[in-house]
């Protein structure tokens, strides 16, 4: 019976888990370049290795944590300094200790020119942060497809893009930047969509629904946790 305690109690956790991750996609549901994650719970696995020797199992649990990298929505801003990525790539960042990345293409234009994300860290170009001359005002700004920008005849410089061979492999380290410690880059073109905004990936419908049966999980966990109390109450205290 005390396995049972401990099925319904590893049920709970997992559906807490579970309703914290999708209350944190809906909190960012409208954070442009945001990456929903998705929670894997696992059984099968651990009841198989339990009855292999000849144990109980424990219930289900929490196997990993993953990114859902699919693409959010385009939307068109005509800000010349918003920019998306049409297709799999991303914008590299200059972080505190190493290079980060985003699909956030909302950028500023913050201290000495230096072209900033919203979380306020400069965006690089191929030879370091990207500046944007003093005399330049935004409605001057083209970015060509392949991340070069101009002012009219002026090249001011280019984008810094990337794409990795798995994006799976990527670490969450902020809302919307990652870092690629264990990503390795791959080859190929990344393209740049100007004065468009790429929203986040979170489908608010989807992620209320599984907050639901998530709810309805964790009662029937509850329930089951009760039932198992009493009965156990009920065999130590055959007079009750």
């Amino acid at each position: 019976m005390l396995s049972g305690v401990y099925s319904a109690a590893a049920a709970l956790r997992t559906a807490e888990f579970h309703q914290d991750v999708i209350a944190t996609n809906l909190a960012h549901m409208n954070v442009p370049g945001f990456r929903r994650s998705v929670a894997s719970i696992a059984t099968f696995a651990e009841q198989l290795a339990a009855e292999e020797a000849n144990e109980p199992g424990h219930g289900n649990f929490v196997d990993t944590l993953d990114t859902d990298f699919s693409m959010g929505p385009l939307v068109q801003t005509g800000r010349n300094l918003d920019m998306a990525i049409g297709g799999d790539g991303f914008f590299v960042v200059q972080g505190t200790n190493e290079s980060l990345y985003t699909r956030s293409g909302t950028f500023q234009i913050g201290e000495n020119g230096v072209l900033v994300g919203t979380h306020g860290m400069p965006i690089l170009g191929e030879s370091g942060p990207l500046s944007i001359p003093s005399d330049v005002s935004t409605s001057q700004i083209t970015i060509a497809s392949d991340g070069t920008v101009t002012a009219g005849e002026d090249r001011i410089g280019k984008l810094r893009l990337a794409r990795f061979e798995d994006n799976a492999r990527l670490k969450v380290v902020g809302t919307t930047l990652f870092s690629a410690e264990e990503a390795a880059l791959a080859a190929g073109e990344v393209s740049v969509v100007q004065g468009v905004r790429e929203q986040s990936n979170v489908q608010p419908v989807d992620e209320l629904v599984a907050m639901i049966l998530a709810a309805r999980y964790h009662e029937a966990a509850q329930r089951t946790l009760t039932s198992i109390d009493s009965a156990i109450q009920q065999q130590t205290d055959p007079q009750g």
